[in-house]
């Protein structure tokens, strides 16, 4: 698999199982504050160039280390929003693990 594919795969993974939920809540409750969070988080993703950093930049998300991921949480948290993140956490790790990232 190229690295062009990880990261196609690692994109779809996650706008499926987290983004799009996301979106859909944003779009049904017309919160532009999510849309756009979700959008430049999947941007950023997007901008890192191998696989490895993708996952990396997902894993810092779901572990609170940007200052950005906190507020956000915050604030989903107040509107009792199921982030999504943290539900495909395992599974994540145990797709996109060492051994699929150096294949």
């Amino acid at each position: 698999m190229t690295e062009e594919e990880k990261k196609k795969e690692i994109l779809n993974f996650l706008y499926e199982n987290v983004f799009k939920p996301m979106l859909e809540y944003a779009k049904e409750n017309n919160d532009k504050k999510i849309n756009r969070v979700v959008n430049d988080t999947m941007y950023n993703i997007k901008l890192k160039d191998t696989a490895r950093k993708m996952v990396t930049y997902y894993n810092d998300i779901i572990e609170h280390k940007t200052l950005s991921s906190k507020s956000f949480y915050e604030y989903l948290n107040q509107k009792g929003i199921n982030t999504k993140l943290e539900d495909v956490k395992e599974e994540f790790k145990k797709r996109f693990n060492e051994e699929w990232l150096n294949s």
